[in-house]
């Protein structure tokens, strides 16, 4: 009932946006009762209030929960949501295989055209980017965003998401005027999706503005 109470109480903080209120009371949530759901809050929150050190330990024991739970979806977003916070870390060498093994299962279990594959792709793609492993990468990222062209359709912000993350990469590989077109549908999309003033919005007009720079 302590656990139960304690993620209620996170819950509430979370919807209000309090962040380091969330994450203590999922913290004792988890430490009270060690479920998958649990830790992956705990991680999370543990995460967003900066407290790092904190995720990766409740991200590790939710890793262990989800091994237990004998599902293997869920052992995927385990396994991905594990292999994010280290890849923040900077531990891209523990990050990769664990990429791979969430994709892999996900493939498995799911349709080819399935979001989860989606997300898959484009988190180890993210990874291979930035371990300058661009060839391999650039794959990846289109194979993403023709799973979510299909499945969400042009206008949505997550296929807006994956245009922004192909426009990146081209980018880094300095062919810029293909950065600049996949950057302007990105803009376009979440202008018209989620409004001027949405923090992903304005990111994609400064990221915009940058390669422009770059090109000059």
């Amino acid at each position: 009932r302590a656990a139960e109470a304690a993620f209620g109480r996170g819950l509430i903080a979370e919807e209000a946006i309090r962040w380091a209120d969330a994450s203590g009371h999922y913290a004792r949530s988890a430490k009270l009762s060690d479920s998958f759901e649990r830790f992956y809050k705990a991680a999370n929150f543990a995460w967003k209030s900066g407290d790092h050190k904190s995720a990766l330990h409740f991200s590790t024991e939710m890793l262990d929960a989800a091994r237990r739970d004998d599902d293997p979806l869920v052992l995927a977003q385990g396994l991905d949501r594990q292999a994010t916070y280290l890849q923040w870390s900077g531990n891209y060498k523990a990050a990769e295989p664990l990429f791979r093994e969430a994709l892999s299962l996900r493939r498995a279990l799911l349709t080819d055209n399935d979001e989860a594959v989606a997300e898959s792709l484009n988190n180890l793609a993210l990874l291979l980017q930035d371990t300058g492993c661009y060839g391999e990468a650039e794959p990846l990222h289109r194979q993403a965003l023709k799973i979510r062209e299909e499945t969400l359709g042009v206008d949505h912000p997550d296929y807006a998401q994956s245009l922004n993350n192909l426009a990146f990469l081209y980018s880094d590989l300095k062919r810029y005027p293909e950065a600049v077109e996949l950057m302007e549908q990105a803009l376009q999309i979440r202008m018209n999706a989620l409004g001027p003033e949405h923090p992903h919005t304005i990111n994609s007009q400064n990221s915009l503005d940058n390669i422009r720079k770059a090109m000059q």
